[in-house]
């Protein structure tokens, strides 16, 4: 049922305690009552308020917690299964299991795949998945087959093609056979996104390609894992972002940076607050809201003296500050909070990207 909050139209009429969040297929994660439930991007409650806990909604499926137990809820709110055991929120079409201090995996049709027999599991990515066994890691497939012997002391998720693992003390990279393609010279690694990434020397991180070249000197204290062809990342106090050629296309001077999507970044003034900036790094929205965030379905969530609202690219106010919280778009609807509670309110744009 629609109904207006705040002059806005919103999917859901009653207010919830709270809204988390809008996960796979436009389901959200709400708790009412105390307990958790799901509601899709129509506003309707496809699983009821009955649950202790409930995880994102992924591959189709969502886990809820009851009393202990885990159930699977398909997309109509329909138990599937239920496990006396731990399962976790779905990747890559599998879910990570836990039982007796042991960790294994099911596959979407809720079938053992894997027997909970690793003493550390991570999720899977790109076909497989990281796995410890008698203190090395190494990686299985979907079938449970080893496909890279245990040999590492630490291991991350493939993205791209490649994951960062350690080996007698020092981090590279492997592809799927296991091979070796960025040497292990490193203390430390982060995902590849966009072909880029960042590596650690010294307690201090640089930019690389995929292809093993550094882009950039090892001088960033922080960084954040790249997004959309960007990072964020700090010298001392300051931040900064850079591209996927490691060039700076915001210097490393303001109190807080971020690409935001629709070619604009967010960047922070120590005594004026937030606006945007292009490329050119001209502030095409001025200094001097409380936060901002990054564009998503053509908008973005703004605050300004405690209320928040939606801006698009262009500066222009499309939903006023009116909520006291408020989060992104995702499948054309997002959670806004009023002195009432929690809604969902659809997209006046209509624009899903």
């Amino acid at each position: 049922m629609e109904t207006l909050v705040n002059d806005t139209l919103a999917l859901t009429s009653n207010g919830f305690d709270k809204i988390y969040y809008v996960s796979g297929d436009g389901i959200s994660i709400v708790k009412h009552g105390g307990k958790f439930g799901y509601v899709d991007s129509t506003g309707k409650v496809i699983a009821q308020f009955i649950y202790d806990d409930v995880s994102r909604f992924s591959d189709g499926l969502g886990v809820a917690t009851l009393e202990g137990k885990y159930i699977i809820i398909d997309k109509n709110g329909n138990q599937l299964k239920t496990f006396e055991h731990y399962v976790d929120a779905f990747s890559d079409n599998m879910a990570r299991t836990w039982m007796n201090d042991k960790g294994g995996y099911i596959n979407v049709n809720l079938e053992e795949v894997v027997p909970p027999i690793y003493d550390s599991n991570n999720n899977f990515s790109e076909g497989l998945a990281a796995v410890k066994k008698d203190g090395k890691w190494g990686y299985i497939d979907t079938s449970g087959n080893v496909v890279i012997p245990f040999q590492f002391s630490s291991a991350d998720s493939f993205s791209e093609g490649l994951a960062g693992v350690r080996l007698n003390g020092k981090c590279g990279y492997i592809d799927k056979t296991g091979k070796e393609v960025i040497p292990f010279l490193y203390d430390s690694t982060d995902l590849f996104r966009g072909g880029f990434t960042f590596v650690k020397q010294e307690d201090k991180w640089a930019v690389i390609s995929n292809d093993g070249t550094l882009l950039s000197k090892f001088v960033y204290d922080e960084r954040e894992t790249p997004e959309n062809g960007f990072a964020t990342v700090k010298k001392k106090k300051n931040y900064g972002v850079v591209n996927s050629l490691g060039k700076l296309a915001v210097p490393v001077k303001y109190y807080g940076a971020l690409y935001a999507g629709e070619d604009l970044f967010a960047v922070l003034d120590s005594d004026l607050g937030w606006g945007y900036m292009n490329p050119k790094k001209e502030l095409v929205v001025p200094f001097g809201y409380d936060s901002i965030d990054v564009f998503s379905e053509g908008l973005a969530v703004v605050k300004l003296d405690g209320k928040c609202g939606y801006m698009n690219s262009k500066g222009e106010i499309v939903i006023p500050m009116q909520y006291l919280e408020a989060k992104p778009f995702r499948f054309g609807v997002a959670p806004v909070r009023t002195d009432e509670g929690w809604y969902l309110i659809s997209n006046p744009t209509n624009t899903i990207k």
